[in-house]
């Protein structure tokens, strides 16, 4: 008897989580994240360092890009870039630097936000004038 329940037990967690599959891959369900962490080298004794995140949950994409321990004025604009292969980097947006060296930049593609498709082995890089502060190479979380 034991067996028997154990059996309709397997076999039933087993169709559920079938018709769960089923389920988001006829909803489209996709969902993808990669992470990377950014470093770089000091700034004035100071060694900065941030991350980079990109979701895609079925066709909403998000990146965000922080940085903290910047040594730089408040109020610096820092340039956030995305380079694909090899391809030239492109800029994504831009940072507005605080007083205490912290900075983000968060796309939504649901608030209307212009988010490029991340893929795994692109690298994300930050700079200031020009000069690349961070950097760091996306791959899964």
């Amino acid at each position: 008897m034991n067996r028997a329940i154990r059996s309709v037990t397997i076999l039933g967690t087993a169709v559920l989580a079938f018709g769960m599959m089923t389920a988001l891959i006829a909803d489209g369900g996709t969902s993808t994240r990669l992470r990377a962490r950014l470093t770089g080298q000091a700034i004035q004794g100071v060694m900065p360092e941030g991350n980079a995140d990109f979701r895609n949950d079925s066709g909403r994409m998000r990146l965000q890009v922080e940085v903290e321990h910047v040594n730089l004025p408040a109020n610096t604009m820092l340039t956030v870039l995305l380079q694909s292969g090899a391809n030239a980097p492109q800029q994504v947006g831009q940072i507005k630097l605080s007083s205490t060296g912290f900075g983000e930049l968060d796309l939504d593609s649901q608030n209307g936000a212009s988010v490029p498709a991340v893929q795994n082995g692109d690298v994300a890089s930050v700079t200031a004038g020009g000069v690349a502060i961070l950097a760091g190479v996306f791959g899964p979380k």
